[in-house]
């Protein structure tokens, strides 16, 4: 609802509503809340109305609350800038008021329950993002991001691939006339110092947007403990195994965004961007003790192994589009190029003490890795409105992608002479390239929209092992993927939505990659060069109804994978070894709800929640094992906001959600609470400062992954740290309104796997 329709519904009802004067010289404002869209039709029609007969309109000024949180049939809009107690949190923690979004204890994202998606930025991939979501998110300031948009039922405009989510931040600003706007923060808490610039600017035809963030975590303030015990149950010698050991680490983040939009003329229009991650740190893992016991409990051996691992993430992604118009904004051609870099690894050394009965081979070791992933896409995409009732699109799309991954382990048993250890040695490339055509058909009667798509990928992927380390393998793979949905309107606020969508997940190269990575002495992670793409099939129910002070939304949605690319783990020797293989069907049942409710204008209460049942079931035998688990998992989160006299903000969070099931077991339940209390000064509101406080009654928080085999059982348990207290400061500047423009197409790669691992947890 625009500005423009603000003021024509006030004058059209002036000679109504006596409070409302346009004549003379007065200036008064309005408020209004929008509880419905108009369409351009509609706007003409009031427009006709209310200026057919004034010829003396004077100044007026509107002004309108835009709401927090937006729900559309296949779009959920959650807006940062309308939400006061934003300040001083980190993008993860905004993610826990998305709809449909849950964050467990241990920073796993999921949507609607599942853990694939992807996550873009202004509409664009970011792989690094997607790869490393959790470890990012939570170092990036709520200031860096204006909005997020969840998008749940992508059609045949993105790619084939992919879990069917996506997490959209935007981070443009608006920005109207000649001039400038943004803001500065900075935040500190008992873990981490964050800080921050972002804004827009507006030169005539060229409107820039560019933001620099920067988070530094203080060592040694995220101390989680680990506790951990394996049976093997068909060893009575080395028969229990327990694991202690304490994790400690320390993030740096640096973001740094650039784009902007030059109107070359009325019909042809200019886009760029750039976009640099880097995170870097050291994580600790100390004390950790490893002690096997036989049947009757008599100790078997044990030893200790100190850890320095350091983390590295790095990523470019740069942009440029070029959109001309036909006449109006929705006939157009469009042309995109992107390129992505991301390089990534986890080196690190490791010192064996404390032996008892137990003779390492190497006393120290170091090992070093890297993933690079390299990509060029090029996109061309038309549109064109056939009549008042239906529109056509139609593209192209190319994908040339070039990933590689290296790994080496070390050992020496005195810190002067290291060797290679042959067996943990990798070098591969993973060359990808993908040509896609889509067509998309929307026609709209009445109160009746429909849309169906259609899209065509050829593949060519395939894997070179260097140095004859592997069987090179090159694979072609032919896919046609269709999309439809149907909506009813009862009104502009409340509509009724059905949907099918098809969707391919094609493995990542972390999933691929035979590399060994010792998570401990007797936990190994390792990929699989053999895996295939997995197809995934989707349909939907939504209904929305907003109103003014109550609304909502319900989602019913059936998932069934074939070929699932799925996390298991198995025994080598007493060697715990995770990896994945194409293993079966999972099939997911979930039920989503969604409520806001303002009783009054100082008060905005929110509930969301969602249920879903989970079943898994593996068509072949694996590695002695044929796997199969189902059940409930589930979550609910409420936020409440009160604005209080004298400029105060006041609010209270919190969620609860079970464990997610997986195919060899399920994780515990998570459960985080928080307060916050703001105060706005200056005349114009622009300074504001917010005390924030979370889990602040309890010292850690317990999550708990369980893995259950035909010949072991495991039970993985974290103390997380919990309590964060802090503060931050936030200084609006500039006093300009409009968005950088974008082409009505954009460059979207959302095409690789993120299967998490067996237990559930986050490999990040």
């Amino acid at each position: 609802m625009n500005i423009r329709l603000f003021s024509l519904i006030c004058t059209v009802f002036s000679g109504l509503i006596p409070s409302l004067s346009f004549a003379g010289n007065t200036k008064q404002a309005v408020n209004i809340t929008p509880s419905e869209e108009l369409n351009e039709a509609q706007i003409d029609s009031l427009e006709r109305v209310a200026y057919g007969n004034i010829h003396d309109l004077r100044e007026i000024v509107v002004t309108a609350d835009a709401p927090m949180i937006k729900v559309a049939a296949n779009q959920v809009t959650y807006n940062v800038d309308e939400d006061p107690a934003a300040a001083g949190s980190t993008v993860l923690d905004l993610l826990r008021k998305v709809p449909m979004v849950s964050v467990d204890g241990q920073d796993n994202i999921r949507v609607k329950g599942n853990g694939d998606f992807k996550i873009y930025v202004n509409g664009r991939p970011e792989p690094m993002l997607s790869q490393n979501a959790s470890t990012i998110l939570k170092s990036m300031p709520a200031e860096a991001v204006a909005s997020i948009e969840l998008i749940t039922e992508p059609g045949a405009k993105y790619d084939a691939e992919g879990g069917g989510a996506i997490i959209n931040l935007v981070t443009e600003r608006k920005q109207a006339s000649n001039g400038y706007n943004g803001s500065a923060n900075i935040s500190v808490d008992n873990r981490m110092l964050q800080a921050g610039i972002n804004g827009a600017a507006k030169f005539n035809r060229l409107t820039l947007n560019a933001g620099v963030n920067y988070a530094y975590g203080f060592r040694g303030q995220r101390k989680a403990k680990m506790e951990d015990m394996t049976v093997y149950l068909n060893n009575p010698e080395d028969h229990r195994l327990q694991e202690t050991a304490i994790n400690s680490q320390n993030i740096d983040f640096l973001g740094i965004d650039l784009g902007g939009s030059y109107d070359i003329s009325p019909s042809d229009l200019l886009t760029f961007s750039a976009n640099y991650y880097n995170v870097g740190g050291i994580m600790n893992i100390t004390d950790q003790t490893s002690s096997m016991y036989d049947a009757d409990g008599n100790l078997r051996w044990s030893y200790s192994r100190d850890a320095d691992m350091h983390l590295k993430y790095r990523g470019v992604t740069a942009q440029t589009a070029y959109q001309h118009e036909f006449g109006r904004n929705d006939n157009y051609l469009g042309i995109s190029y992107m390129f992505n870099y991301v390089k990534a690894g986890l080196p690190g050394n490791y010192t064996y003490g404390n032996l008892i009965n137990f003779n390492p081979e190497y006393l120290y070791e170091k090992i070093s890795n890297d993933r690079i992933t390299r990509e060029h896409t090029v996109q061309i995409d038309w549109s064109n409105t056939i009549n008042p009732h239906a529109k056509l699109e139609i593209g192209s799309k190319g994908i040339f992608r070039r990933n590689s991954a290296y790994g080496l382990s070390e050992g020496s048993n005195d810190l002067v002479l290291f060797h290679p250890i042959s067996s943990t040695r990798t070098s591969m490339g993973q060359p990808q390239d993908i040509f896609a055509l889509y067509g998309l058909y929307t026609a709209t009667y009445g109160p009746v929209s429909a849309q169906a798509g259609l899209r065509y990928e050829f593949t060519r992927m395939g894997i070179r092992f260097h140095d004859n380390l592997g069987e090179n393998f090159t694979s072609n793979l032919n896919d046609v993927v269709p999309n439809a949905s149907i909506t009813y309107s009862f009104s502009p606020a409340n509509t009724l939505t059905a949907s099918y969508s098809m969707r391919i997940s094609r493995p990542s190269i972390e999933q691929l990659n035979p590399y060994k990575l010792e998570i401990s002495d007797l936990r190994i992670q390792q990929g699989n060069p053999n895996l295939t793409s997995e197809k995934i099939n989707k349909v939907s129910l939504t209904y929305t109804n907003f109103g003014r002070a109550l609304g909502g939304s319900v989602s019913l949605d059936y998932t069934d994978t074939g070929n699932a690319i799925t996390n298991y783990a198995y025994l080598d020797g007493y060697k715990m070894v995770n990896t994945f293989a194409n293993i079966g069907h999972n099939r997911t049942s979930s039920l989503n709800i969604f409520m806001m409710w303002s009783p009054r204008n100082t008060l905005r209460l929110s509930l969301n929640g969602g249920l879903n049942y989970t079943d898994l079931k593996a068509d072949k035998d694996i590695s002695g094992q044929l796997l199969s688990n189902h059940g409930f998992s589930g979550n609910v989160t409420a936020n409440a906001d009160w604005t209080l006299p004298q400029k105060f903000n006041f609010g209270a969070f919190g969620g609860w959600g079970s464990g997610s099931v997986n195919l060899m077991g399920k994780g515990g339940s998570h459960h985080y609470y928080g307060l916050n209390l703001s105060r706005t000064f200056l005349s114009d509101d622009s300074l504001k400062v917010t005390l924030n406080a979370m889990n602040c009654f309890e010292k850690y928080t317990i999550y708990t992954n369980s893995t259950v085999g035909s010949d072991f059982s495991s039970t993985n348990k974290w103390h997380n740290p919990a309590w964060t207290v802090g503060v931050s400061v936030t200084w609006h500047f500039g006093k300009n309104n409009a968005n950088v423009k974008s082409v009505n197409s954009s460059i979207v790669n959302d095409d690789i796997s993120t299967a998490k691992s067996a237990g559930g947890a986050s490999q990040n």
